[in-house]
């Protein structure tokens, strides 16, 4: 009877130190990991820097060439940060259309980085 208390015993707490190790990591959709920087967003305006407000507030338009800030599209985003929600503005590649409300996946450290729609809206993001 011991032997199987104790088997019992050490069976739940690797079940319980699994459960944790999961609750560590949110992978978006299986691939796009958190700790790496990825959001999941929601798009609040897609144009060119010259049409957004306040260009110079968001680091991506800030450090981009004045030839990237008359072409490129950026999309504006927010996503839930630690406190509070997040704005940011990323580069929207010519071969992507997203349009304003679509839920995204951004990772707003990489200013190039690529903007994926997300298959699976988000239930609300601020």
């Amino acid at each position: 009877m011991k032997t199987s208390i104790r088997g019992l015993r050490g069976v739940l707490y690797g079940a319980g130190v699994v459960v944790l190790l999961q609750g560590c990591t949110t992978l978006y959709e299986g691939k796009y990991d958190y700790r790496d920087g990825w959001r999941k967003a929601r798009v609040v305006q897609v144009a060119p820097a010259s049409q957004i407000q306040r260009p110079d507030f968001f680091r991506c338009i800030r450090n981009a060439t004045p030839e990237q800030r008359e072409r490129q599209l950026f999309a504006v985003v927010t996503f839930r940060g630690y406190e509070k929600s997040v704005k940011r503005a990323v580069q929207v590649a010519p071969s992507v259309h997203i349009e304003v409300g679509e839920t995204v996946y951004v990772n707003p450290s990489s200013c190039d980085g690529p903007v994926i729609h997300a298959s699976v809206p988000a239930a609300r993001i601020r």
